[in-house]
């Protein structure tokens, strides 16, 4: 009896508050999962016209609806079956709004913030390019040290040049144009075409800089042209790109320091002159020197090793993700919708009906406990009863035996009586 009354305790419909309240919030976050869907997918979807648009609001309709359906049957059938006992059902539906939450939520906050995620990549892409801009622009200001060493190198070796031919200085015999003032000239004026071609690379990097400058405020001006669609700046932005890619090769090639290494080799090696060993000698002491001049300084500049960025392609769903943080708003609104109010609302009916089933268990288990009771004292009332017809039938033959005892001793009583009043008469 006991178990038979715990069973029909756990069978029931419940009957708790708020299944009206549910039913309605349920609703209401279908209606809302569908529209935020179809915003989402008009993000998401490419193509234009009523085609896309049909396909738009079916998958809108079609997340609502099935959001609305898991969660409904997860609260109605899967809370009432967890809270009597059988995990696998809570498992089975916290499994569900789970899984259909997550993928809507996958969704939804990717086409809530695509576009805004495409125009962050393309912002970052743009300061990223400029400090490339300034560092390249470092390295080749750097080569820019040298002009004023090949300049005096170049000077110097013609002020020698003058002087071999006035005075032989080099070669201690009579001045005039000899071998050594030949070999001298080729080498100075091997520098005087070195410094000229810096110094004409130095003019063109500062154009060239200026080129990128202009270019890179034109592509900050294209992407923050909010009338335009971003497709359109995407565009325009490419090509930008492109120039600003090309103005960098030319930046890079504006000071040729690699002509400075050949001719730091060059100097290095000396000259030769046929039978003038101590002409020979003393003109490349002299070379030497300015050879480890120029080879200090070409030490001095540091070789940028910043990595050319790439333009970023269009943003994806899972490229939205890495800006979680910068949009947490929106993706707390959606995981809301999505995720936290089916769950709360299994978690309540859960808490809601284990509680009544716990009362109702309680219930009939008092109701258990007063059964004996009442059954002991409906057993007592018939005890009770035939003690007194016994008490009752005991009376009664008691007064039956002194009456027969009474009337006996009448008897004895009138027949002595009788005896005297015969002996007297």
């Amino acid at each position: 009896m006991h178990n038979q009354e715990q069973i029909q305790a756990l069978e029931y419909r419940t009957r708790r508050k708020g299944v009206g309240l549910e039913a309605a919030l349920l609703i209401i976050s279908g209606v809302a999962t569908a529209m935020i869907a179809t915003i989402a997918m008009a993000a998401l979807l490419p193509g234009t016209g009523v085609w896309a648009w049909l396909k738009i609001g079916l998958i809108g309709v079609m997340a609502g609806v099935v959001s609305y359906a898991v969660n409904r049957f997860a609260i109605d059938r899967g809370a009432p079956l967890a809270a009597t006992g059988y995990v696998s059902a809570g498992l089975a539906s916290v499994g569900t709004i789970l899984f259909v939450g997550a993928g809507l939520f996958a969704s939804t906050f990717a086409g809530l913030t695509l576009a805004s995620v495409d125009e962050l990549r393309l912002q970052q892409y743009g300061r990223e390019l400029t400090r490339y801009v300034g560092s390249v622009n470092e390295g080749t200001s750097q080569a820019t040290r040298t002009l004023p060493v090949i300049r005096a190198v170049a000077s110097d070796l013609r002020g020698k040049v003058d002087c071999e031919i006035r005075s032989a200085c080099l070669s201690g015999r009579e001045g005039g144009r000899g071998p050594v003032t030949k070999a001298l000239e080729i080498v100075a004026a091997r520098a005087d075409q070195i410094a000229a071609t810096l110094g004409q690379g130095d003019q063109e990097r500062r154009a060239i800089i200026e080129r990128l400058n202009d270019l890179l405020g034109e592509y900050q001006g294209v992407l923050g042209d909010s009338n335009r669609s971003l497709d359109a700046r995407r565009a325009e932005l490419i090509g930008i790109d492109a120039k600003i890619d090309q103005a960098l090769s030319d930046l890079a090639e504006a000071m040729p320091t690699t002509l400075l290494q050949a001719y730091v080799g060059e100097l290095q090696a000396g000259i030769s002159i046929v039978d003038r060993p101590n002409a020979t000698n003393a003109a490349n002491r002299v070379l030497a020197g300015h050879g480890r001049t120029l080879a200090a300084v070409l030490e001095t500049l540091e070789i940028s090793e910043t990595v050319r960025p790439s333009f970023p392609p269009e943003a994806g769903v899972s490229s939205t993700f890495a800006y979680l943080g910068h949009f947490l708003p929106i993706a707390a609104i959606t995981a809301v919708v999505e995720l936290i109010l089916p769950l709360a609302l299994w978690v309540y009916a859960f808490i809601g009906i284990a509680w009544e089933k716990e009362l109702r268990v309680k219930q009939a288990a008092q109701r258990n406990l007063a059964k004996p009771e009442a059954a002991r004292a409906e057993a007592a009332q018939p005890e009770e009863a035939a003690k007194d017809n016994a008490n009752v039938t005991r009376l009664e033959t008691t007064g039956k035996n002194g009456g027969g005892r009474r009337s006996r001793r009448s008897g004895r009583h009138g027949g002595a009586a009788a005896s005297a009043k015969k002996e007297g008469a």
